[in-house]
């Protein structure tokens, strides 16, 4: 392919009723920059009717020139028809980059061009970078979902948050805060732990065996397998968080431990539920996932018992006096 046969960058300019989309603007700014990086040239494709106060939106975005088709059929969405019109606009011609907004419509009309014109096709960039070396376009994308740094920024996350409450402790609310960041980091890392060890192979095991029939084939890729991982770990670090939880809600006198004993019938078929849901259809897999859950559970209600502070009238004076006071 010679890439000098191609020129002009194009953003699709999509519209409910008569009104721009605010990603088709998003667009139009951002392609703006690579287009003064390169020397190309903005063009903006409005499809079906637009008002002239709708236009000059665009226009004020940077746009240097506007494709405007009409006619029967265009006033409204259609997959068919939209797909068909930029596959003769872009053989016809030839822009380098085709940018669509990821909405309902354009997630559902630009593989489908993309495929007939045998291009490819990148969703969920968060950064458009231009490469002067290669003169190409680098999509920046959120790594495994963005995942990875939910799990990295954990960690400093919790400091920031101590160190926000810090300054409107006592000395032993400051203790106490201290155990139970502690405590919850302990926790997440045994979920973690348990969710590598236990509960991943005999997921992944029960996936790859799926591959025994003709018209079944594992297809496993970097991302995939990291993505499973991290949603895994992500999962069971909240779940092992539990005690924890249960021990905040009963010194606030919220975890009553009797409420908890009755209800643990319900609890425990919730428990198996949710498993189910996140889990693959096994009742290996399901029984993994809803067992440490019901053990975390009978330990709630344990330490919920020793915890457990209920609110008294007393507790309702010291808060009215500490209310007087301030006024």
């Amino acid at each position: 392919m010679n890439k000098t046969d191609y020129k002009d960058m194009w953003v699709f300019i999509e519209r409910d009723g008569d009104s721009v989309l605010p990603v088709s603007l998003e667009l139009c700014s951002e392609t703006r920059k690579l287009c003064d990086a390169s020397g190309e040239k903005l063009v903006a494709v409005i499809v079906g009717c637009i008002s002239d106060g709708e236009l000059q939106r665009v226009l004020d975005c940077g746009v240097d020139k506007v494709i405007h088709v009409t006619g029967t059929g265009y006033d409204y969405f259609n997959n068919d028809a939209y797909t068909n019109l930029f596959t003769v606009l872009c053989r016809k011609y030839r822009p380098t980059a085709v940018m669509v907004g990821g909405t309902i419509n354009g997630r559902d009309f630009a593989p489908r061009f993309a495929a007939r014109l045998g291009t490819g096709c990148t969703s969920d960039a968060t950064e458009l970078v231009w490469d002067p070396k290669t003169t190409d376009i680098e999509f920046v994308e959120p790594a495994v979902g963005g995942k990875m740094m939910a799990v990295i920024t954990v960690p400093v996350a919790l400091y920031q948050i101590y160190a926000f409450a810090k300054p409107g402790l006592k000395r032993s609310e400051s203790f106490f805060f201290k155990l139970v960041l502690l405590l919850g980091l302990m926790l997440f890392c045994i979920g973690i732990l348990f969710a590598y060890k236990v509960t991943l192979p005999f997921m992944l095991n029960f996936l790859v065996t799926l591959e025994g029939t003709d018209y079944i084939t594992a297809s496993i890729s970097i991302e995939s397998y990291i993505n499973l991982c991290l949603t895994m770990f992500i999962i069971f670090g909240c779940v092992f968080e539990m005690p924890l939880v249960t021990i905040i809600l009963a010194k606030m006198g919220i975890a009553n431990p009797e409420i908890m004993k009755k209800g643990r019938g319900v609890a425990i078929v919730l428990i198996f539920l949710v498993a189910a849901i996140i889990t693959p259809p096994d009742i290996v897999s399901q029984c993994f996932v809803a067992v440490p859950m019901c053990l975390l559970y009978f330990i709630s209600i344990f330490l919920s018992g020793i915890f457990y502070k209920p609110k008294t009238d007393d507790d309702d004076e010291d808060d009215e006096e500490e209310s007087s006071g301030e006024e």
